[in-house]
Formats: structure tokens, C-alpha cells, sequence
């Protein structure tokens, strides 16, 4: 039995070599990662004029308009910034689920890192990034402190507070989801024992959803305004597009899961069988039902909404993970803190995260070049005197969500020009 303890923790002192090599690899990627379009309108002009008159009119998503206002003018701290939330959110996941097995570690960090549309528009996109996936680390940190946490006092319950508030400030439906899960968790006996803590929580999250929801710009879309976000009473168009959506976002996510937990027990195919009878699958229907259904009738929509709805699923998975792979396996009896057994599985999920990485890494190290040598084209054909530039659309654009669509967007045009100190008068069309 010592000989199994060691073993276990000689797997477990891995973990501070996973996550900074995992933390190294995202800074390392998003270098290689070029300004979005919606970025350059955001470091520019446009970010400038929304901050002055204090994102009145536009949304109330204080804290991550503030974000992208004041990160993208600070360019070379956005490698740390995500790289630090997406680690952190692996670390919290591991965490919450108290699931210390490294092929679960491994499986997770895949999933971070599928390079799938959700991936694309949330951690490509940085504007998308700071709205969609920083509010992801915050409720989880709540989460965390609310149900895990052994400490208590008063310096806790602020913590709580805070972060209850700032959670709020980010995304609509995300704020509606936590209003509702901490009143959930504040009245539900089976919570009692942690009352004070959501109480604070659910006070702290409706002061901050008065707050975001105080922005004119929800009362004019109520009334069928003009602006960027639209309500529609189309429910069944609204369904149609949040399961479209969803499933854009998520199948890859799913499919992977499910592969790759078939690769780690091809024996037992039987384990998947009682998952859709599992109390567990029924919960976490039940919240990504709560949480996007406020999605049915709101417009514009894209993958990136489901940002929440993928942590929800990655949580998800430490179930999958025990029924079908089994723990305890990396420490067979007879095996000591230098010769572990690699337990089953591990060789495929490395092997899968090793394949992720590159795919990702060798992806944008492709579209950086393309992106600078679109720059030096447009650069070139305007210090010959033509305004009227002709391009080529961008290789692999969807990785960068560039719209290179024609009639071009004024505003994506006018951010272009400006982030790279072209004249305001060039022109660019596509062949």
C-alpha cells in the first residue's frame, strides 16, 4: 500500500508541470494569434467613442467593454490575460469536480483546446474572449468558494460579493443564469448549510444585474428600436436558431468526449448505457436549458454564446469519466514513485493533446503570415498612390473570424484603416 501512495503521488506532482506548460503554450499561441476585425474597431476610434459616453445606447457589459477598451491598447498583455483565464478555468474544473486523475486533466485540456467554431470565435476573437469566456472563470471561482471552500468568515463572504457582482457585468444570459441558480441555491433545503454564503451571492448578483440592465439600450430593443441587438417573439425561429447554434458550438465538443472515451475503454461499451439514466446528465440538461433559453429571442447569435454552456459540459465529463475510464488505475501495487504505470488510456489522450496543439499552433502561425502579408500588400499599393486596393481574401479566415465579404462593412473597413494608419479615403475590394 506505501508502494501505491507513492506511486499516486508521483502522478499527482505532474500537475504544476501540466498546467505551466499548458499556461506557456496559450501565450505562445495567442502571439501567432492577429487582431480580429471587430479588435482593430475596439482599439481604435470606434472602442474610444463608446468609452466617452460610457457604453450608453450600446449594452451594459461594463466590465468586459471596460476589458477590451483597456486590454486591446495593451497588446502585449493579452497572451498572459488568456492564457491565465483559460488555465485558470482548467484548474477550477479540476477543482469542483475533485477529480485528481491525470487522463481526466488531459482530456479536459483537449476540449479547451478544440479547434472547433467555439474555440474560433471565443479565444481567437479577443472583444468575444473578454465578454464570453473571462465571465466563465469568474462563476466558476463562485462556484468554487460557494460549494468547495472550507474556509469561512467575513473576508470570504466579500470575496463572494465581488466577484457575485462582477460576474453579472459580461454577458445577458449569463447574468440571467446566475440571478437564477444562486436564488435556486438560497431557498433549496439541500443547500441550507451553505445560506450565508448564497445569500451574499444571489444579493451581490442582483445588484449587478440591475446594474447591467439599467442601459437604455434593453428598453430599445424592447420597443423594436434600431440597434445591433434585436429581440424577436419568434419562438420557433428562436429555437431553431439556438439549437443550430448550439450544435455548431457543442457537437465537436460531444463527438470528441465521446471518442475519446470509447479509446479509453473499448471493452466496456456497456458504461454508456446507463449515462442518459444518470441524475447527473439530467442536471446538467436542466441548466444549459435555464441557461440558453433567454437566447430564443435575442439576436445576433454565434457559437461564442456558448462559452458557459461548454464549461457546464466539460463539468459534465468527470462523470462520463468515472463510469467509462475508471480511476485508480495509475497506481497498480508493485509499482514505486520512479516507475509508475502509465495508466490505460494515458498514451492515447497525450498522444490527442499533443495533435490538438499542433493543429492550433500550425493554424495561426499560417494565418499571422498571411495577416502581415496582407498589410504589406495594402501598404505597398498605397505608397504607389492607389487608394483602390485589390486583395486576395485571407487564407484560413475563419480562424481569425475575418470578414473578408463584399460590400465590406464600413466599420470593419474604417478599423482596418485606422489600426494600421492607412489614409481614411483607401478602398479595398476582394478578388
Amino acid at each position: 500500500m506505501m508502494k501505491k501512495a507513492a506511486g499516486m503521488g508521483s502522478l499527482f506532482r505532474r500537475e504544476p508541470l501540466f498546467y505551466l506548460s499548458f499556461f506557456c503554450f496559450l501565450v505562445l499561441l495567442v502571439y501567432f494569434i492577429p487582431p480580429a476585425p471587430d479588435d482593430r474597431l475596439w482599439a481604435t476610434g470606434y472602442g474610444q467613442a463608446l468609452f466617452e459616453r460610457g457604453f450608453a445606447n450600446y449594452n451594459g457589459r461594463y466590465l468586459g467593454n471596460l476589458g477590451a477598451y483597456a486590454l486591446l491598447r495593451i497588446p502585449w498583455s493579452l497572451p498572459f490575460i488568456k492564457a491565465l483565464t483559460l488555465t485558470g478555468v482548467l484548474w477550477l474544473t479540476q477543482r469542483i469536480t475533485g477529480n485528481r486523475d491525470m487522463r481526466f486533466l488531459c482530456l479536459c485540456a483537449i476540449l479547451l483546446l478544440l479547434p472547433g467554431p467555439l474555440f474560433i470565435q471565443d479565444f481567437a476573437w479577443t472583444t468575444a474572449f473578454l465578454n464570453y469566456e473571462v465571465p466563465v472563470l469568474l462563476l466558476l471561482c463562485l462556484a468554487f468558494l460557494v460549494f468547495c471552500a472550507q474556509r469561512r468568515g467575513g473576508g470570504w463572504l466579500i470575496a463572494i460579493a465581488a466577484l457575485g457582482f462582477a460576474a453579472q457585468l459580461f454577458m445577458e444570459h449569463y447574468t440571467l443564469f446566475a440571478l437564477a441558480v444562486s436564488a435556486y441555491t438560497m431557498v433549496r433545503r439541500k443547500y441550507k448549510a451553505f445560506l450565508p454564503r448564497t445569500l451574499v451571492w444571489f444579493c451581490s448578483a442582483a445588484a449587478g444585474a440591475a446594474l447591467m440592465f439599467s442601459n437604455s439600450n434593453y428598453l430599445r430593443a424592447l420597443q423594436g428600436k434600431k440597434g445591433y441587438q434585436r429581440v424577436s417573439l419568434d419562438f420557433w425561429g428562436g429555437l431553431t436558431r439556438v439549437a443550430g447554434s448550439f450544435a455548431i458550438a457543442c457537437l465537436p465538443i460531444l463527438l470528441t468526449i465521446v471518442v475519446l472515451l470509447v479509446l479509453l475503454r473499448r471493452r466496456n461499451p456497456a458504461a454508456f448505457a446507463k449515462i442518459p439514466r444518470s441524475p447527473a446528465a439530467w442536471r446538467c440538461a436542466a441548466l444549459l436549458a435555464v441557461l440558453n433559453a433567454p437566447l430564443i429571442l435575442v439576436f445576433p447569435m454565434g457559437p461564442r454564446c456558448f462559452s458557459l454552456s461548454a464549461a457546464l459540459l466539460l463539468l459534465m465529463t468527470h462523470r462520463l469519466f468515472i463510469a467509462v475510464a475508471g480511476v485508480g488505475e495509475a497506481a497498480d501495487v508493485g509499482g514505486t514513485a520512479d516507475t509508475v504505470p502509465r495508466p490505460r488510456g494515458m498514451r492515447v489522450l497525450t498522444i490527442a493533446l499533443a495533435l490538438t496543439m499542433a493543429l492550433d499552433l500550425s493554424g495561426y502561425v499560417f494565418v499571422r503570415a498571411a495577416n502581415r502579408a496582407k498589410v504589406a500588400q495594402v501598404r505597398a499599393q498605397v505608397e504607389q498612390g492607389n487608394h483602390a486596393v485589390v486583395l486576395r481574401h485571407t487564407p484560413m479566415r475563419f480562424l481569425v473570424n475575418a470578414l473578408d465579404q463584399e460590400p465590406i462593412n464600413a466599420n470593419i473597413l474604417r478599423g482596418f484603416l485606422e489600426y494600421y494608419e492607412f489614409p481614411a479615403d483607401v478602398t479595398i475590394t476582394y478578388k
